[in-house]
C-alpha cells in the first residue's frame, strides 16, 4: 500500500535537486575538471564545426568530377589560403588603420564636447583605453604577420595544428559519418530522422548564407567606402564582415562608426559616407539578402536581436557567435517537438493534481 502512495516523479525531482545542489557545493572541483575536459575537446569541436561548414564546398568540387581526396585537398588549401591572407595581409593593414580610426573618433568626441557643452573626459579615457588594449592585442600580428603568431604562443600553435589535422579527417570522413547517422536514425524513429534532416538543411543554409553574405559585404563595402574616399575603408569593410554575426544591430553600428569618423574629416566626406551606407544597406536588404537566403532560414528580427543579446550576456563573444545557430536549433526543435513538449507538460500537471 505504501508503494502505491509513493510519488516516484516527486522522488526523482527531489533526487535531481539534490544532485544539482551537491554539484553547486563542489563547483570549484567540477569547474577544474570541466575546464580540463573542455581544453581537450575544444579543438576537435572546432574542427568538426569547420569541416561541417566546408563540406558543401567539398561537395561542389566532387559534383564537378573532382576525386574525393582532391576535392578535400583543394577545399582545405582554400581554408589555409584564407587564413594566410587574413593574417599576412588583412590584419597588418587593419592594424595600420587603427590609428586613423582612433584619431577620427577622438576628434568627433572633442567636437561634440565643445559644441554642446558635454564633459567627455570619461568617454575619451574609455576610448583611449579600448584602442590601447586592442593595439596591444594586434601588435604581434600587425608587426610580423604569421611569424608573429607562431612566436606568440607554442600552445596556441599546437592547438591550431591539432584542429587543422582533425578538420582534414572530419572532412574526409563526413560522408561516412552522415550516412551512418542517417541509418541509425532511420532505424530508431522516422520523426527523429526528419527532424535531424531538417536541422541539417537549416544549419547548412545558415552557414553557406553567412559566408556568402560576409564575402559579398567585404567586397561591397570596401568598394563603396574606397569610392567615397573614406580613410578607414578596409577596416570598416572588415568590421562589416564581423557585423554579420550580429544581425541588424551590427551593420547599423558599423555604419554609425563610419559616419562619425567621416564627420571628423570633413562634412563632405560625412555626406558621401551616409550616401554610401544608404546604398549598401538598400542592396543588402532588398537584393543581396533575398538572393542569398531566399525565403528559407529567415529569422524574425526580434528573435535575432534577443538571441544575440542573451548569448552575449551569458557567454560573451562566443555566445554572440553561436547565438543565431542556437536560435535555428531551438526553432527547428520546437517545430518538430513543440506539441510533444506541451502535451508532456500538461500530463505532468494533471498527474500532480
Amino acid at each position: 500500500m505504501f508503494k502505491n502512495k509513493l510519488d516516484y516523479k516527486l522522488l526523482n525531482f527531489g533526487m535531481l535537486v539534490l544532485i544539482i545542489y551537491l554539484m553547486y557545493q563542489t563547483g570549484s572541483l567540477w569547474t577544474g575538471v570541466l575546464g580540463i575536459i573542455g581544453n581537450i575537446i575544444l579543438p576537435f569541436f572546432f574542427a568538426f564545426a569547420i569541416a561541417y561548414a566546408l563540406y558543401p564546398i567539398s561537395c561542389f568540387f566532387r559534383r564537378h568530377k573532382f576525386p574525393k581526396p582532391l576535392a578535400v585537398g583543394v577545399t582545405f588549401a582554400m581554408l589555409l589560403a584564407v587564413i594566410a591572407i587574413f593574417f599576412g595581409i588583412a590584419v597588418p593593414s587593419i592594424y595600420n588603420q587603427l590609428g586613423g580610426l582612433y584619431n577620427n573618433i577622438l576628434s568627433f568626441v572633442k567636437w561634440a564636447s565643445e559644441h554642446y557643452g558635454i564633459d567627455s573626459t570619461t568617454i575619451q579615457t574609455s576610448i583611449t583605453s579600448f584602442f590601447k588594449s586592442l593595439a596591444t592585442s594586434l601588435s604581434t600580428y600587425g608587426s610580423s604577420g604569421v611569424i608573429g603568431v607562431i612566436s606568440n604562443s607554442l600552445n596556441l600553435i599546437v592547438r591550431v595544428a591539432i584542429c587543422l589535422a582533425a578538420t582534414v579527417y572530419f572532412l574526409s570522413a563526413m560522408d561516412d559519418m552522415r550516412i551512418g547517422f542517417k541509418s541509425f536514425l532511420k532505424k530508431r524513429d522516422k520523426k527523429e530522422f526528419n527532424y535531424f534532416q531538417e536541422l541539417d538543411r537549416q544549419m547548412k543554409a545558415y552557414v553557406i548564407g553567412f559566408f556568402k553574405i560576409a564575402g559579398i559585404a567585404f567586397v561591397e563595402y570596401t568598394i563603396l567606402y574606397t569610392i567615397v574616399g573614406h580613410p578607414n575603408a578596409l577596416l570598416l569593410a572588415f568590421l562589416m564582415v564581423l557585423a554579420n554575426l550580429i544581425p541588424y544591430l551590427g551593420g547599423i553600428t558599423v555604419n554609425i562608426l563610419a559616419a562619425i569618423t567621416a564627420f571628423a574629416v570633413s562634412p563632405l566626406l560625412f555626406a558621401k559616407t551616409c550616401l554610401a551606407f544608404v546604398i549598401g544597406s538598400t542592396l543588402d536588404g532588398y537584393v543581396i539578402g533575398p538572393l542569398v537566403y531566399g525565403k528559407s532560414n529567415r529569422i524574425h528580427p526580434l528573435v535575432s536581436i534577443f538571441s544575440v543579446f542573451a548569448g552575449g550576456m551569458l557567454f560573451g563573444i562566443v555566445g554572440i557567435v553561436i547565438s543565431i545557430p542556437v536560435a535555428v536549433l531551438i526553432m527547428t526543435t520546437y517545430k518538430y517537438y513543440g506539441e510533444d513538449i506541451i502535451n508532456a507538460f500538461h500530463d505532468l500537471i494533471n498527474d500532480q493534481k
